[in-house]
């Protein structure tokens, strides 16, 4: 099994139904018109490739424009995910309007290392997943900063379906 992320995911593979499930999550925080984060786990594949298996939304204090997540909360929610191998691929919040990386997101990444993900939802998380055009999803590069990722770099994200659907004939 591997235990560290690639320092660039270049697939990151995610069912509809972690999709579906992170929007059922944002829902209470959409409902309130406040900021709510998301983590979405999973395991390494290879050297390039990462499956989303989990949606976690840990315990967190919203406003309009913050969110804030405690250090207890984040220790919970570790032991929860470590029985299962499972690491942190990426880190997902609402935005009151239109989705962009801040200053305050860049305080509040939970993970910094190169390869990092983070995943910005414009309208409280009220789009449906994903609008490329209105999503926004930046990655820490090797000199520590934060970028935006191209039309092209969107192209690393791919839907996989939960089953498909067919007969076993005898």
């Amino acid at each position: 099994m591997i235990t560290e992320l690639p320092q660039c995911i270049g697939r990151l593979l995610v069912t509809p139904g972690v999709l579906e499930r992170s929007r059922e999550l944002l829902d209470p925080f959409r409902t309130l018109r406040v900021e709510g984060c998301l983590l979405w786990y999973g395991f390494v594949l290879d050297s390039q490739s990462c499956l989303v298996t989990t949606c976690v939304c840990p315990t967190q204090k919203s406003d309009a424009t913050t969110y804030d997540i405690p250090a207890e909360s984040m220790r919970d929610v570790r032991r929860a995910v470590r029985p299962h191998g499972l690491l942190l691929l990426v880190q997902i919040h609402s935005h009151p309007t239109r989705a962009f990386f801040s200053v305050e997101d860049e305080e509040h990444a939970l993970n910094s290392r190169p390869g990092a993900l983070n995943m910005i939802v414009p309208d409280y998380g009220n789009a449906r997943w994903i609008e490329q055009n209105r999503f926004c999803i930046v990655e820490r590069n090797e000199t520590g900063q934060w970028e935006r990722w191209s039309s092209k770099d969107w192209n690393r994200l791919i839907i996989v379906p939960d089953a498909l659907p067919f007969a076993l004939r005898s």
